[in-house]
């Protein structure tokens, strides 16, 4: 029997077409993180952090809902792989470039 929680078993049963996110680094980068605060202190008062959907809506429509009234809802949650995705291409970058720091101090030394 699998000790993988039930829920990573059952989500992976449930999807098709599964591959990673392609320059997920690039497209983190064009994202814009924000402070801000609700004008409409119903959804909540005092400084908050977030992105703008309509900015998030053209890099990943796929995480942006919108309501009947047009407003625009970020589902974070979602971002969440691109976020590992994109780590994943900046420690390999960060790899390399240290790669060639170490072979340029090797060629330095006398």
């Amino acid at each position: 029997m699998s000790k993988e929680p039930v829920s990573l078993r059952r989500s992976f049963i449930l999807k098709d077409n599964v591959h990673p996110v392609e320059n997920a680094l690039d497209k983190v980068t064009h994202l814009r993180g924000v402070h801000f605060e609700w004008k409409d202190r119903t959804y909540g008062e005092g400084p908050q952090i977030g992105v703008i959907g309509q900015e998030v809506e053209q890099i990943f429509p796929e995480v942006v809902s919108t309501d009947d009234k047009g407003y625009k809802s970020v589902a974070y949650g979602k971002l969440v792989g691109v976020l590992v995705e994109a780590m994943k291409e900046l420690k390999a970058e960060n790899e390399t470039l240290r790669a060639r720091v170490d072979a340029l101090a090797t060629e330095e030394q006398p």
